[in-house]
């Protein structure tokens, strides 16, 4: 979803980075609370989606603990980062959802890349989105057929129509998480150096 009328209060490297949020007209706004995560839930959890959808351009950082994966961290590019990167780009949505404990987050949803590339584990996704907007449901990875598999709940429990202000939730979700130069620390960290590309142009030398 897309929705042209942003939030002009936003700070300026998150608002030249989003590339479009989604808001229903008929929820009711509260303010976001400080346990903001982008993550997904365990297999167990029960949760639904708001309707609201953040698509944006991010670099992952897999992040190990112990020498052991540990958690993706999700980074937004702003445009002129996202014109020299094109081949780094993972393009994501992040959905406003929550728990039935009460646990509010970004949902993240891989997309296919911008070469057109796909494979199962993103293709499995697309109902899920769907049928989380209308129930509570589970899911869980099917490491044999490479998929991702829901269930949708017997819960009685109604869908909420009260949730946290979405941009809201965007900022605290991605402060100082914007890569806005070529040199920023974290493409540094994950090896990615646009002197070495070779097919660079001179806007994105000037960039350096």
């Amino acid at each position: 979803m897309t929705n042209d009328n942003t939030n002009t209060n936003r700070n300026a490297s998150i608002n030249s980075a989003i590339s479009g949020c989604g808001v229903k007209p008929n929820l009711k706004s509260r303010p976001a609370p400080l346990s903001d995560l982008i993550n997904r839930y365990s297999a167990k959890d029960m949760f639904c989606f708001s309707g609201n959808s953040f698509e944006a351009a991010t670099i992952i950082d897999k992040v190990q603990s112990g020498g052991r994966f540990a958690k993706e961290e999700y980074y937004l590019l702003v445009e002129e980062v996202q014109e020299c990167l094109v081949d780094q780009i993972r393009p994501m949505t992040f959905h406003q959802a929550v728990s039935t404990t009460g646990a509010y987050r970004l949902y993240p949803q891989k997309l296919p890349l911008l070469n057109g590339d796909t494979n199962s584990w993103f293709e499995s996704m697309e109902p899920i989105v769907e049928a989380a907007l209308d129930d509570w449901i589970t899911v869980k990875s099917n490491m044999q057929t490479s998929e991702y598999e829901y269930s949708v709940s017997r819960t009685k429990r109604p869908l909420p129509n009260d949730w946290p202000d979405f941009d809201e939730q965007l900022e605290t979700a991605f402060k100082g998480k914007v890569i806005d130069s070529l040199d920023h620390p974290v493409l540094k960290r994950l090896g990615i150096d646009i002197t070495n590309e070779i097919d660079f142009d001179d806007d994105c030398l000037d960039e350096l």
